[in-house]
């Protein structure tokens, strides 16, 4: 009898644990919603000094690697896209579990909306990545029909044929997506691509309207969930292209705010401050709804003054228990770097930007010809030579005006020398790697020659100067292999940045000749 109870024990065990396993591997792990929750599960408990709730209007526009770097602000951004109010409050709720902070900032754009419930999918990314508790029971009735609920409460029912959607992506962290980088993430995500758009009249705006009876009411709980804990809210609209009929909400929400008449609440339309905050609508928009890069650090960094003037948080960049905030502001401005490096498309520009960058760099650099010492020596004397046999007058004129063609779009030595200090022969062609401030010639293509090295023992680069032949010549080039791709274009200069800091490739960049623009690969 013990050996059967035993043995049903053993079995119990063994498939708790298979199934332990495979829901691990199979669970949603959507990067903007599921990953801003348990990541801040992770966090010490009281560290959180300012939180965020809302959409992706706030995780995309109040930065905390800002608020950090230039207040000391300890921010998270507990958001998730599109979260509708009734889980914004939720997630307030299940935020005060194990932190206390000292201000809350609550975005009003989801109060846009009429419907009762969200999307499945929005739904699914703001709750499934709670914890189980009564708490979470009560978001996933807010945020679900009741006639959905057997399906949903058993969450390994939603995502236990994704079995044909694995890929190596579900084995790695945060799904190979770099811009979370591990425990250091506060839940901001940006983008660096510009859309141009034009600057609205808000003046011009007017009237107000009715919020929808389940919004209002969470929305006021939200509210008084801050005022019953002695919490200062900010309820804000963060930055963006406003409409006449969202800017009724705008409106509506303020009067419902400034209608508590508490200390404990502070409402602020940044709409209204565009200009104050410095925004360029044709440079900080990623799009009509949401600040990029450029305009969340100018967003955030005006907000942050507001906060600290009127709340005066404590300065937490010298307290070693907020390491994770000097990481993830580290790697934020990294990140922003790099950024602005792919967007320089002028060589003598790049050049200048390469010198900015940090000691956890490594920087390659490849110069191709494709004309051979000879064959440029001899036309250099006006006798050119030619290494096929029996050529016809127009085919000597063809190969002669192909090696202009090759020199006319060829770096020289000077330029070379004034761009990147390379005082070796560079007529040919070669690679060099920027070490301590200082470029050092792996290679001539003119002799031959490899390199290989690897990068926290995963990432590889390879150089290797072959010899290649065309109609009438041979000659050297140097390929950059990096993962599967070849990087070393056949004429110009190739820039290879690689961060050693986050592991990853920062930029590759060709420039033709001296004034043309850079192509990336």
């Amino acid at each position: 009898m013990k050996k059967s109870v035993m043995k049903i024990t053993g079995a119990v065990l063994v498939f708790a644990l298979i199934f332990g396993s495979m829901a691990g591997l199979l669970r949603y792990r959507y990067s903007d919603s599921i990953t801003s929750i348990r990541r801040f599960y992770q966090l010490e408990d009281n560290t959180v000094d300012l939180l965020g709730l809302g959409t992706s209007h706030v995780y995309e526009g109040l930065c905390p690697a800002v608020l950090y770097r230039e207040y000391g602000i300890a921010a998270y951004d507990l958001c998730a896209p599109a979260q509708a109010v009734w889980n914004s409050y939720y997630y307030f709720v299940e935020a005060l579990k194990t932190q206390t902070p000292r201000a809350v900032v609550f975005d009003v754009y989801m109060l846009n909306t009429n419907s009762e419930y969200d999307t499945t999918a929005n739904a699914i990314k703001t709750t499934f990545g709670m914890k189980w508790s009564q708490n979470k029971l009560d978001a996933m009735r807010a945020a679900f029909p009741e006639d959905s609920f057997p399906e949903i409460l058993l969450n390994f029912y939603q995502y236990h044929t994704r079995y044909a959607e694995l890929s190596e992506e579900d084995l790695l962290p945060d799904n190979g997506n770099s811009p979370y980088f591990g425990d250091s993430y506060k839940g901001f995500y940006t983008y660096d691509t510009v859309q141009e758009q034009e600057m609205p009249d808000v003046a011009s705006f007017s009237g107000t309207r009715t919020l929808a009876e389940k919004h209002e009411q969470y929305y006021r709980a939200i509210i008084e969930l801050a005022i019953a804990n002695q919490i200062p809210i900010y309820i804000v609209s963060i930055p963006y292209v406003v409409a006449s009929d969202t800017q009724k909400t705008v409106r509506a929400a303020e009067t419902i705010a400034l209608s508590y008449n508490s200390e404990y609440v502070r409402f602020i339309d940044f709409n209204q401050r565009y200009e104050e905050i410095g925004l360029d609508f044709s440079t900080d928009f990623s799009g009509s709804q949401h600040l990029n890069r450029s305009g969340a650090i100018k967003f955030t960094s005006y907000f942050g003054q507001i906060l600290q003037s009127e709340l005066d948080f404590p300065d937490r960049r010298q307290d070693e228990a907020f390491a994770s905030w000097e990481e993830n502001a580290a790697i934020f401005y990294r990140m922003t770097d790099q950024a602005q490096l792919q967007k320089e498309i002028d060589i003598y520009a790049y050049a200048d930007a390469l010198r900015e960058l940090d000691e956890q760099y490594c920087v390659i650099i490849v110069k191709n010809t494709l004309i051979s010492k000879e064959s440029a020596a001899s036309d250099a004397n006006g006798e050119p030579v030619f290494h096929a046999d029996d050529l016809s007058d127009e085919e000597k004129e063809s190969i002669l005006s192909y090696r202009q063609k090759v020199r006319d779009i060829t770096f020289s030595s000077a330029t070379m020398q004034t761009l990147f200090d390379i005082t070796d022969d560079a007529v040919h062609g070669g690679a060099w790697i920027l070490q301590d401030g200082q470029l050092q010639m792996l290679g001539s293509n003119e002799n031959g020659f490899s390199w290989y090295h690897s990068f926290n023992g995963r990432n590889n680069i390879a150089l290797r100067a072959s010899s290649y032949g065309d109609v009438d010549d041979t000659y050297y080039r140097c390929e950059l292999l990096y993962g599967e791709e070849n990087y070393g274009a056949n004429t110009g200069v190739t820039i290879f940045v690689y961060d050693t800091y986050l592991n990853r490739l920062a930029d590759c960049v060709t420039f033709d000749t001296e004034i043309s623009p850079g192509q990336r690969a």
